[in-house]
């Protein structure tokens, strides 16, 4: 089966059953399709998003899902309705969605297997609309770089298709997480991650490699010094200080990071309006949000992004978008 087809599937019916009526070896196949794709390092390990002229963007910018594929569901299928909307009425307004990692593991205990069905949807959408869908890659998607619990996600591919096919999904789904970026950065002020960024690199992010573990590691498991998050040995390497933070922004030519990581400081803007926590999953061990907390940035020429109060955070709630003060 051709992996646009497989795409529509996924995307169009995410569940269990038409996931394993799919089954292991047509996944397989798709999952390593999914990886040539990535295999020009187009988007690896930053995507440098530039303004064109006379097209104003909207950029939307979604935290963890964890799993929370109604959540998930949700956010794709209101951005697709907004697009439409402006392409029918010939704006000439250009719409992105970046998700900003963490799709697997501590799903709700109402959505089973949640990280497994939330990744393959999340990436059949990104198959289908490539210009528009932008997935990062966040430290749930990185177990091959650091062990740590609870990592579920081998637990429901198991329980879909058992002992003999597991592992190869597994190990293909993996192979996608591994060639995700790292970064997005918009021309006008605004950087991307799902956590932090390397300290003290002082070189172009762009010369980061699949194999630089501790830039990648502090990318996508960093956490300011202010939080209570404790994450072991980690916190201790990747924790970051406002000044860190400062520096890295001067050196990547932009002003304001936007993350997601922490559910303990979602919704916070901090050191100076210079940095946002976004967390979107809205059951997230019984903690979550409750709407779905995203952020808008605008890309135009005559607009800079100084602070964090050049962007709309919003919950989503019911159909509509509620914007909210950073």
């Amino acid at each position: 089966m051709k992996m646009e087809k497989i795409a529509y599937e996924l995307q169009t019916d995410p569940s269990e059953k038409n996931v394993k009526r799919l089954g292991p070896r047509a996944l397989v196949a798709f999952l390593e399709q999914v990886r040539d794709l990535y295999d020009d390092r187009s988007e690896f390990p930053l995507i440098d998003l530039e303004q064109e002229e006379g097209v104003p963007r909207f950029l939307y910018f979604v935290g963890d899902v964890h799993g929370d594929l109604v959540t998930a569901k949700k956010i794709v299928k209101k951005f697709k309705n907004i697009k439409a909307g402006i392409h029918k009425k010939g704006s000439g307004v250009d719409l992105k969605l970046i998700f900003l990692g963490d799709y697997v593991d501590r799903a709700p205990k109402t959505i089973p297997n949640g990280g497994l069905l939330t990744a393959l949807f999340l990436i059949a959408s990104k198959v289908r609309l490539p210009d528009d869908i932008f997935l990062l890659r966040g430290n749930h998607e990185a177990i091959d770089l650091l062990t740590f619990s609870p990592y579920e996600l081998p637990r429901e591919i198991y329980d879909l298709f058992g002992e003999d096919e597991s592992e190869n999904v597994h190990d293909a789904l993996l192979d996608v997480f591994s060639r995700l970026p790292l970064f997005l950065r918009t021309d006008n002020g605004l950087i991307a991650s799902h956590a932090a960024f390397p300290k003290g690199r002082g070189t172009d992010l762009k010369n980061i490699e699949f194999e630089d573990e501790e830039d990648i590691l502090h990318t996508i498991w960093g956490d300011p010094v202010e939080t209570d998050t404790y994450r072991g040995d980690i916190s201790r390497r990747a924790n970051f200080t406002r000044k860190d933070l400062e520096e890295f922004l001067d050196d990547a030519n932009a002003n304001v990071l936007l993350r997601g990581h922490d559910y303990k400081t979602l919704g916070q803007s901090m050191y100076g309006g210079r940095m946002f926590t976004l967390f979107s999953s809205t059951r997230y061990e019984k903690r979550g949000e409750g709407g779905i907390l995203m952020a808008r940035a605008i890309m135009h020429p005559d607009v800079r992004i100084r602070s964090t109060s050049d962007i709309a955070i919003m919950d989503y709630s019911g159909e509509s978008f509620v914007r909210r003060t950073a």
